[in-house]
């Protein structure tokens, strides 16, 4: 590589580390406005319990990530495997932990939720539940964004999760007083929001991989076929 390639190179290293570490200042903030709201509008108690009840998705997407978002970042940073059979195969092993993970959670809640979240009612606790297939699809498109290594893209669907989420905490808690259930929808729709997101980049991504990918050779003429034709007169 000569000297402007590798210039090039650090150029656009340090462009991407800097938007990143900028787009990590900006969530930091909006996280501790989110947790002034929800402390300020639910009150200490009310508060606690949301933060038990937002457990179970969290606690269930690192479980049950099966190092998928590893895997595609890395394999897909390598190109050794293109985006369109990476994203089918994100997409089965998604649809089968978010199956496997509702089914446990579920038990968990039926059969243990006064043990391990005491306190916590149930409604909150199904209604944190559900929101365990969105973080998971969520985390597994933005693994495949980072494998692209499209961080612009990887960051601006972080600060619109967060900022749709501020936005929708707000509304429930101090416009409509919806109290701890509210926040947890309010939360499980600011996380959704990120998903037709990533997405639609992930499409023009696979748009550009189409168009880019090499012509399929035409199958050779076999040496009988040869032999065949030439003794025809």
């Amino acid at each position: 590589m000569n000297a402007a390639g590798e210039g090039s190179q650090v150029r656009k290293v340090a462009v991407d580390l800097t938007g990143w570490l900028s787009a990590q200042l900006v969530l930091l903030g909006i996280g501790m406005m989110l947790a002034a709201v929800r402390g300020r509008g639910l009150g200490i108690e009310a508060f606690g319990v949301f933060s038990l009840a937002i457990l179970v998705p969290m606690l269930l997407s690192a479980l049950l990530d099966m190092g998928v978002s590893r895997a595609n970042a890395y394999f897909i940073g390598r190109a050794d495997v293109c985006l369109r059979d990476a994203l089918k195969r994100t997409l089965k092993m998604w649809l089968a932990s978010s199956v496997l993970g509702l089914a446990i959670g579920g038990l968990v809640i039926v059969i243990k939720a006064a043990d391990f979240f005491p306190g916590v009612p149930r409604l909150v606790l199904w209604a944190a539940l559900g929101l365990f297939p969105v973080v998971q699809l969520r985390g597994y498109l933005l693994s495949l964004l980072r494998g692209l290594k499209d961080f612009r893209w990887y960051n601006r669907v972080q600060l619109f999760d967060a900022t749709a989420t501020l936005v929708f905490t707000l509304a429930a808690i101090l416009v409509f007083e919806f109290g701890t259930v509210g926040a947890v929808v309010a939360y499980c729709a600011g996380m959704t929001l990120g998903v037709p997101v990533c997405l639609w980049r992930l499409r023009r991504h696979l748009a550009k991989e189409a168009a880019t990918a090499p012509l399929p050779f035409a199958t050779p003429i076999s040496t009988k076929s040869k032999s065949v034709a030439m003794t025809v007169p």
